[in-house]
């Protein structure tokens, strides 16, 4: 409950409130016993920080983008232990998919392959690294303090959501009109802020902004599988021998499977972005003024 907006309290107080329990989770998720979760849940946290800062970018002003940087390099400190792991998790998914229509055995050699750009030798963060970023949360809390908004009431909140919104649905007819791997990505990456921002605002109009995240959520996992396998794809190009049987089964699968990926997406995407920029702010705006006036009754 704790990352949510209460549609009862001010603007700028639950703003200061999400971003302060978000930095103390932040700080508690990097003391946690595995390491591998710790660094998880930890750039998990500076995605949901960074949504934050994007629902209040406009009346935040150039603060945005200090603050912002100030997240995004300190998640990037962290980010080389997870992503060799995900890239053997997408490995195995993508075996999963065909696990009916394929003979496991012919991909064992592939995946040393598939594997070998892990960057293994970078390893975990030491306990150093671990204790600077939470001396930076510690930076980030004080901060906070000092974040001047320019806008007051629903204001604070409005332009950024509404840009939020607009640049996942601009994403979305890119990547539908020129599908590139970047054009994927830059979609899932926009989605996900808008995803984060429905959560918040979930009080609002309960069950309808719970089924809107949820299904944000199901378009972010089908993009964010996609982007896996992209990764994957370049990662076996750029290691062993691609002429081997097993590389190009490999890169057969990942081809087809990412096209399966694309095409589930599509419909969900047009319907969760079929509104236009300002009729999706005018909306939400008509969903806080009606919970402000049952709030009075």
């Amino acid at each position: 409950m704790s990352y949510r907006i209460r549609p009862a309290d001010p603007l700028r107080a639950n703003v200061r409130r999400v971003l302060g329990q978000q930095i103390a989770r932040a700080r508690r998720d990097l003391a946690a016993d595995d390491p591998v979760e710790a660094v998880h849940q930890f750039r998990k946290r500076c995605k949901k920080i960074r949504a934050v800062l994007r629902l209040v970018r406009p009346a935040l002003g150039q603060q945005f983008k200090v603050e912002n940087n100030r997240f995004r390099d300190m998640a990037r400190r962290v980010s080389a232990a997870r992503d060799a792991q995900v890239l053997g998790e997408t490995f195995d998914r993508l075996l999963d998919a065909y696990d009916d229509e394929i003979d496991r055995r012919h991909y064992v050699s592939a995946r040393p392959a598939a594997a070998a750009g892990q960057q293994t030798d970078m390893g975990l963060p030491s306990e150093g690294v671990l204790a600077e970023l939470d001396a930076g949360m510690a930076d980030a809390r004080v901060a906070l303090a000092h974040y001047r908004f320019s806008a007051e009431g629903f204001e604070v909140i409005a332009d950024g959501l509404a840009r939020t919104y607009g640049r996942a649905r601009t994403a979305m007819r890119q990547a539908l009109a020129q599908p590139s791997a970047d054009a994927f990505h830059e979609w899932r990456k926009r989605v996900k802020y808008h995803r984060h921002h429905c959560d918040l605002l979930r009080d609002l109009w309960p069950r309808p902004m719970k089924a809107r995240a949820s299904e944000l959520q199901r378009l972010a996992d089908m993009l964010g599988d996609e982007h896996d396998l992209a990764v994957l794809a370049a990662t076996a190009e750029g290691a062993g021998d691609r002429n081997s049987r097993s590389q190009r089964a490999l890169l057969a699968l990942i081809d087809g499977r990412r096209t399966a990926l694309q095409q589930a997406a599509e419909p969900l995407g047009r319907c969760l972005f079929a509104e236009k920029q300002d009729a999706f702010r005018k909306r939400v705006t008509h969903y806080w003024k009606a919970r402000q006036l049952a709030l009075k009754r």
